[in-house]
Formats: C-alpha cells, sequence, structure tokens
C-alpha cells in the first residue's frame, strides 16, 4: 500500500470513525490540503456496514476495499462497452484484456487514494466522450464525471479533461458556450459540496483541491520537489515495470496513428474517424507529458491513465 494511502486516507478514515487515529501535517489547518469531504464519501460505506451489526475494524478495512474494487470493476464495465459500441468491438475486447491483466489497474482499482478516485471517474467520463458527437447528454455527463474526477478526487485529473475541451472548440464550436456553462456549473456544484464540508471540519472557508494545487503548483507556503526528484523519464520506466507490454504499445499509438492519418490522405479517404481517434489517444500523452515535467514524481500520480494507456495499447 502506498504511504499517503496509510498515513493520508486510512489513517484519518479511522480517525473519523472510531474517534482516534494520527494526523499527517497535511491536514493542519494551516495547510489543509487534504479533503474531509472524501473521507465522508467513503465513511458511509462503514455506516452502511454497521446496520448489518458491528463490524470489527479489520471486517471494516476489508468491505471499503471490496467496494472499491467493486465500484472500478463497474467502471471499467462502463469504459470497454462504450469503446465496444461506439470505437470499435476489437479493441474493446483487447482493452479489457489490458484492464484486467494490468498490474498497476489492479493495485489502483481497489486503493482509498484521490487519484484511484479519479480515475474511476475519469472513465465515466471518457466513456461518455467517446459516444456520438451532439448526442444528447453525452457533453453533460462528460463535464460532470470529470469535474468530480477533479474536485472530489484529484485536482490535476483535470488534465485529461483537455482533448476533450480541444475537441468541443475546434469540432464544435457553435455548441461551445453551452458546453462552457455545462462545465462551470458542474464544478461549481462539485465545489460547493467539498467546500461546505472541509469548511465545517476546517473550521474556515477552505477547498482543499484549491489549496494542493497552490502548494504544489503555484509555491505558496511549499516546494514539492522536498519531497524527492525524478528524472524525466521516471513515468516511462515505472509504465514498463506496472503495464510491460501494454506501456509498449501504448506509446506506439501516436506514431501509428500518423502513419494511418498518412495513408488515408494519400488515398484520399474522407470521414472524420481519424481526427475523433486523436482525441482519444491524446489523454494519455498529454497527462504523460506533463507529469514528466514535474521534478517531484510519484507512482500513484499516473494512475489517473491506466484505462487510457489500456486504451492506446487496445
Amino acid at each position: 500500500m502506498d504511504c499517503d494511502e496509510v498515513f493520508n486516507y486510512w489513517e484519518p478514515l479511522h480517525f473519523l470513525h472510531f474517534g482516534w487515529g494520527k494526523q499527517t501535517w497535511e491536514y493542519a489547518p494551516q495547510f489543509a490540503l487534504r479533503s474531509y469531504w472524501y473521507l465522508e464519501l467513503h465513511r458511509q460505506v462503514i455506516r452502511l456496514l454497521e446496520l448489518c451489526g458491528s463490524p470489527t475494524r479489520l471486517q471494516v478495512f476489508y468491505s471499503v476495499r471490496l467496494v472499491l474494487g467493486m465500484g472500478c470493476a463497474l467502471c471499467e464495465t462502463v469504459f470497454v462497452r462504450a469503446v465496444a459500441r461506439h470505437v470499435d468491438r476489437a479493441t474493446s475486447k483487447y482493452l479489457l484484456l489490458g484492464l484486467v491483466g494490468m498490474a498497476g489497474m489492479f493495485h489502483a482499482g481497489g486503493a482509498l487514494l484521490p487519484s484511484s478516485f479519479a480515475m474511476c471517474a475519469g472513465m465515466l467520463g471518457s466513456a461518455a466522450a467517446v459516444g456520438r458527437p451532439g448526442a444528447r447528454g453525452r457533453v453533460a455527463w462528460t463535464v460532470g464525471a470529470f469535474a468530480v474526477a477533479a474536485v472530489w478526487g484529484w485536482p490535476y485529473a483535470a488534465i485529461v479533461a483537455l482533448p476533450f475541451a480541444v475537441e468541443e472548440a475546434v469540432e464544435r464550436f457553435g455548441s461551445l458556450p453551452r458546453s462552457l456553462a455545462l462545465g462551470v456549473g458542474a464544478v461549481a456544484v462539485a465545489a460547493g459540496l467539498a467546500m461546505a464540508v472541509d469548511s465545517w471540519y476546517y473550521g474556515a472557508w477552505v477547498l482543499a483541491g484549491w489549496n494542493q494545487i497552490a502548494y504544489n503548483v503555484l509555491g505558496r507556503g511549499g516546494d514539492s520537489t522536498l519531497y524527492g526528484t525524478e528524472p524525466w523519464y521516471f513515468y516511462v520506466k515505472n509504465g514498463l515495470l506496472n503495464a510491460n507490454i501494454v506501456m509498449v504499445l501504448a506509446m506506439a499509438a501516436l506514431p501509428l496513428w500518423t502513419v494511418w492519418l498518412a495513408l488515408r490522405v494519400a488515398g484520399r479517404s474522407g470521414g472524420r474517424d481519424h481526427w475523433r481517434l486523436l482525441y482519444r489517444v491524446l489523454p494519455f500523452y498529454v497527462t504523460l507529458v506533463v507529469f514528466s515535467l514535474q521534478p517531484h514524481k510519484e507512482e500513484r500520480f499516473l494512475t489517473i491513465v491506466y484505462p487510457h494507456m489500456c486504451f492506446n495499447a487496445a
């Protein structure tokens, strides 16, 4: 288990529900980098479990892990079905193979980490995004899921939504104001709920996700490089460890797309499918490049695009 998972989430969750536990510096009010809203979402699992009796702490631990794993499996199912319906059935089968067989997905799926939560919400957003352009509810479901991923989960997960935002701006410029309104509304609702709970716990107006960005990116009050730096190729090496051949194939997706585009241009083949596919393979590359440029790196940071890694490989 990741050290952040143990001390930043299991420990405070134990404190909230059982009344005792240690506090990390991230929960100190002067920093307020961690969200109590995220903990309260998972605390409801314990409350439901207590309706059936008085579970031990060990039973609580495994029950929460079980629910997290089942939730991840459900999100994977939605993602695979969407790819089968709107992209290609053969691709969806390879995607499923990657999701089931990848060690990184197995580790992330049951982890009590905001990055894993964001990964699952991002799968739902991507499942909606691959739908037919102009389909009813496509934009609303997409921006809603990505807003939940970034605000309730991990703020940096918003990076995954950038190719979708570019697609809407370039391909459907006329509907951009509506898309922007939906995005702002979804973020406002999600942020309002999180802020209400976080502010109650911290005793002041707090949005923990924004505090994370201010601390780690804007340098207000700290420097993330204090916790270690890694070379630019760290995530490539780590991806090979966690995904093996999946990482190799995922890295090859964009070069192969370029070859495919060149062949279509040479053959004067029309259609927009090749451009739509570009927007689908870009989330993995954009996230990989952005995180590789940051000095401080951790294995769990790339979790948010593990499903997209599998999609690119497929």
